[in-house]
């Protein structure tokens, strides 16, 4: 590994431990700035390393519901049978009309004009019968207010839907569960836990008490079908979320960062970054 000298104006103190025989890589990030990140691959990814919950997004089940309502097969059936019996109603009450009082009628014209009102762009009519401007205005305003009534409902939905953010407050509060690779080492000592200091491992604290261990499958599968979040890198689980995963699923998965500050950002990483020979994951 390439060697890169202090800064002489730096004067803490510091020594590497010797008989380490774990450590592959052993890197200081006050010493390896960015600008020498930049030309020594893999470090340079290594320091842009994310790390939190992987989840599944589940989406509100009526307001689910509700969005489908327009595009489900009895509304359009609904739509079609109406529009026929308005255009026949129509037709009949231009043809009396041409009986008393003279002009033309035409089943394409009184089609064209139910389905206008539809849209809520009405062609211009002509009517000298009342019981033709009568049906003409029942029909429009009746097509108006389930418009109407029908947008502003979507409307209120939307509005009151949240958006999908998350953070670690309110996943802790959610009903996920946690889940962990058993691959990963990590401190299970209650003390170490009550003495910590970090603010969002406190966040979690609690919900790491009923941690599951899982393998790689196992903990995909869960996030995939149940309302699970796994504690993991994201990227080294990517290839196996392309293959046990359909586009419509991977769609919804959610990233909620451990260390949100730190998403993208390179001048605080980790103190000391240590890489161990055996590790599964080390690519």
């Amino acid at each position: 590994m390439t060697y890169v000298r202090r800064d002489s104006s730096f004067n803490e103190d510091y020594e590497v431990p010797h008989g380490n025989t774990s450590v592959d890589f052993y890197a200081r990030p006050m010493t390896l700035k960015e600008e020498y990140l930049t030309d020594a691959y893999p470090l340079h990814s290594i320091f842009q390393w994310r790390f939190g919950f992987l989840l599944r997004y589940k989406q509100n089940k009526s307001l689910q519901t509700f969005y489908s309502l327009p595009f489900t097969i009895p509304v359009w059936v609904s739509i079609i049978w109406t529009l026929l019996l308005s255009t026949v109603v129509f037709y009949i009450l231009s043809y009396w009309e041409r009986r008393l009082i003279g002009g033309e009628t035409c089943l394409h014209h009184e089609f064209l004009l139910a389905f206008s009102a539809f849209c809520q762009h009405i062609l211009p009519l002509q009517a000298n019968l009342c019981s033709r401007r009568i049906a003409y205005f029942i029909f429009i305003f009746s097509a108006y207010i389930i418009h109407c009534f029908y947008t502003s409902n979507l409307l209120s939905h939307l509005v009151n839907d949240k958006d999908r953010i998350m953070d670690l407050k309110d996943l802790s509060n959610s009903d996920y569960e946690f889940v962990i690779i058993k691959d990963m080492n990590l401190i299970t000592d209650r003390r170490i836990h009550q003495l910590t200091t970090d603010k969002h491992l406190k966040t979690v604290e609690k919900k790491f008490q009923n941690t599951k261990v899982m393998t790689v499958s196992s903990a995909l599968t869960a996030v995939r079908d149940s309302k699970t979040a796994v504690l993991t890198d994201y990227k080294t689980l990517y290839p196996l979320i392309k293959r046990m995963f359909e586009n419509h699923a991977i769609c919804e998965l959610m990233e909620v960062d451990l260390y949100p500050n730190r998403k993208g950002n390179t001048s605080s990483p980790p103190k000391i970054l240590n890489i161990k020979k055996n590790s599964k994951l080390g690519e």
